[in-house]
């Protein structure tokens, strides 16, 4: 069973950081993101999102969930399902982080973008707040439900 193996493990150590570390704002900066400052980068380098994407093996989870689907997994715990809550989303919270990181960016050199770009970028990053604290709710969901 793949669940039991390597996925299996891997969802519970998955659960055990994400269950400690989910926010809104910034629901999957890596440590190296969290011990980053923001900075302003030349156009030849990588963000540190973009960056966390290749040190981070969250993205091949993900890839793996895609083939696989999220619903209906045998063998998984209320930890890993919580944790899956997550991995189902990680597209959506990888882009978010990459919108505030340009918008801390912009902040940064003073840029002052005109009203209909800051409306924009607000909305855009306020979606994507939005999506974690879906995520978010949808776990205390699962928690409830095993509780009871």
């Amino acid at each position: 069973n793949i669940y039991n193996g390597f996925l299996g493990k891997y969802i519970t150590c998955l659960s055990l950081y994400f269950l400690t570390h989910l926010d809104a704002k910034k629901p999957l900066s890596g440590i190296g993101q969290e011990q980053h400052e923001t900075t302003t980068w030349p156009a030849n380098y990588q963000s540190p999102a973009v960056i966390d994407i290749c040190e981070n093996a969250r993205v091949k989870v993900y890839s793996i969930f895609c083939k696989l689907g999220f619903e209906d997994l045998p063998g998984l715990s209320t930890l890993d399902h919580v944790t899956l809550a997550i991995v189902q989303h990680y597209l959506d919270m990888k882009v978010g982080g990459v919108w505030n990181e340009i918008e801390n960016e912009l902040k940064q050199e003073a840029i002052h973008p005109v009203m209909k770009d800051m409306d924009g970028l607000h909305t855009i990053t306020k979606h994507y707040e939005n999506v974690s604290r879906q995520v978010a709710l949808h776990q205390t969901n699962i928690l409830d439900k095993q509780k009871k």
